[in-house]
């Protein structure tokens, strides 16, 4: 199985693998796909980067920046956490959400057993982006339904984060914190 690190310059943005059996090293420079017209999608930085158990697909949240034309005829510009996958073969990438104004998703992981599940968590934010709730959320990507999702509206100062799935796939551990202090780290029942 490969080992992946994420490579971010202000100009150059990469990711960067390591073949365990082979130990050839391969660095793939990461584009948007443009799906209608030119793109003004940006990677600006990647964080999380997990692998599916195949060793095929690399899915990562990047914090991505486009802008779109106002009814005004103005410009505006949306930033936020999105996710992405790269397939380690062909060094396709394809975008699986975002950004959206005022959600930030992130923080990928894939089941451990199937290479079609992936957990990840988001956050919406205001407009001054203070966070205001919170959530995990599981999907089956070969046919996008969602498998259970956890939210926690309010107090905004409750976070739920950075899911993994258990070794059997039949539940998800999360890291959920208020005001700072964490808490044990809560099961979401898959079955």
């Amino acid at each position: 199985l490969p080992i992946c690190f994420p490579v971010t310059i202000k100009t150059i943005n990469q990711i960067s693998y390591i073949d365990v059996h082979s130990g050839v090293s391969t660095t793939i420079d990461l584009y948007l796909p443009v799906i209608d017209g030119p793109s003004n999608l940006q990677i600006t930085a990647i964080d999380e980067i997990d692998i599916s158990p195949d060793g095929q697909i690399a899915v990562f949240d990047a914090l991505a920046e486009t802008k779109l034309s106002t009814p005004s005829g103005g410009i505006e510009k949306i930033s936020a956490w999105s996710l992405f996958a790269v397939d380690l073969s062909t060094h396709d990438v394809v975008v699986l959400g975002g950004p959206f104004d005022g959600l930030n998703i992130g923080n990928p992981s894939f089941a451990r057993t199937s290479a079609s599940r992936i957990a990840f968590d988001f956050e919406l934010v205001d407009d001054t982006g203070t966070r205001t709730s919170s959530g995990i959320c599981t999907v089956n990507l070969s046919n996008q339904d969602s498998l259970a999702t956890i939210s926690q509206y309010t107090p905004a100062s409750t976070y739920q984060g950075f899911p993994s799935f258990s070794p059997a796939d039949d539940g998800i551990t999360f890291t959920e914190t208020h005001d700072i202090s964490g808490v044990p780290i809560p099961r979401l029942n898959l079955s």
